[in-house]
Order: structure tokens, then C-alpha cells, then sequence
């Protein structure tokens, strides 16, 4: 059996936080989604996650692109948004008129998109206009509790995921994929205070401890 940190999430199911804002959640609307822009002929997406690290915003972001999308190796171009600048968002409009040769969708995930200069989020709110009439091309950002730092009208173009941390409550049964001791379960899930990541990265101790 894997480490519980090695984990990767390939369902909805597998996300945890079943609230309102939850990523379990969030999982669920990202399906209804894509199946809305699939039966308008492959249309375009916007999406932006806002939440604090280790909450699952990342392993969405590969679920949807890699499983729900079917992106291929090729039709991802992934970046910090330190590295995005008005001259890349530029080429990236130049190229909205052609189908990726990979797969339906290619995918453009911009990491802690905050960090994206002004100039390039201004350049960005033409691209995304463009973007709704286009067809096969997902925009994706993440940001770290970020979002009031962005130029209003950039995060207004997006669906907007406001990811909130798990209750210890519902961290526990996905720790108890590996771990058999209730105590020890509940105890990790406590001290992760919400923050999944850390929750599995603690796990690895006790699954390591129960299975020598």
C-alpha cells in the first residue's frame, strides 16, 4: 500500500471537505462544469481556486486537468505567476484560435496568479473576453487567500472556487484509508488543523509505525 502522502485523488470522492466551500464540493461543481462546456461544443473555460496551502487546491487542479479534462503531457503549460508577464499572456492570445493536437482541451495553470504583475492582468482581461468565444482552451489560476490583491475586474472573468479548510471531522476517514488506530487518526487530524496536506504528511509516520 502507498505512503498516505503519495495519495493522488482520482474522484471527486477521494477530495475532502464536504461543506459548502469544501474541495469535495468544489470537485462536484467542476464535473457539472465541464459537462456544460462539453455540450456547448468544448467551450472555454476560467477557473481561479483561492485558499490556504494544503487545503487541495492543487491536487484539484491536476485532477481536472489531467482526469476530467483528459490533457495530455503536451497540452499543459504550467507557471508561477512571478514568471507571467504581458508578453506571455500576448502569445497565449495569439494562440486561442488553434485546437491543441493532443487532446480536446489544453490547459494554461497559472500558480499564486497574485504574484502576476498588474500590466499582465490587465493584458489578461481581454485575453479572458476572447476566451468565452473561444472553444478547447482551459485558463486556470490558484491563489493562496490572495484574492483581494487582484485587479477586480481580472477575478470577476473567472468561476471562482473560495476553497475553505476541512473539519478535523472530515480529514479522519480519509486517514483511515491507511491507519488503524482511532486515537492516533484523531489526533493527526486535530494538530492538521485543516490542513490536509500536513495531515497525510503526519500519517506517514504512524502508517510506518503500524506496518514495519
Amino acid at each position: 500500500m502507498i505512503q498516505p502522502s503519495k495519495f493522488i485523488p482520482a474522484r471527486p470522492e477521494d477530495f475532502v471537505g464536504t461543506g459548502d466551500y469544501g474541495a469535495h464540493t468544489a470537485a462536484h461543481e467542476l464535473v457539472g462544469l465541464v459537462n456544460q462546456a462539453r455540450a456547448n461544443h468544448n467551450s472555454s473555460l476560467a477557473v481561479l481556486i483561492n485558499g490556504r496551502p494544503g487545503i487541495g487546491k492543487s491536487a484539484l487542479c491536476r485532477w481536472f486537468i489531467h482526469d476530467l479534462l483528459g490533457c495530455g503531457k503536451f497540452s499543459i503549460i504550467r507557471k508561477n505567476g512571478s514568471e507571467v508577464d504581458k508578453e506571455f499572456i500576448t502569445q497565449l492570445a495569439g494562440q486561442l484560435g488553434y485546437r491543441d493536437l493532443y487532446s480536446e482541451y489544453k490547459a494554461i495553470w497559472i500558480e499564486e496568479c497574485d504574484l502576476m504583475s498588474l500590466p499582465a492582468q490587465g493584458r489578461s482581461l481581454t485575453y479572458l473576453d476572447d476566451l468565452n468565444e473561444s472553444t478547447g482552451t482551459v485558463f486556470l489560476c490558484t491563489s493562496n487567500c490572495k484574492l483581494a490583491d487582484f485587479e477586480p475586474r481580472f477575478s470577476s472573468r473567472f468561476n471562482v472556487f473560495e476553497l475553505q479548510p476541512p473539519t478535523a471531522e472530515e480529514i479522519e476517514p480519509l486517514l483511515a484509508r491507511w491507519l488503524r488506530h482511532p486515537e492516533a487518526i484523531r489526533q493527526i487530524a486535530r494538530l492538521a488543523a485543516g490542513n490536509v496536506r500536513a495531515a497525510l504528511k503526519d500519517a506517514d509516520r504512524q502508517f510506518a509505525a503500524e506496518n514495519p
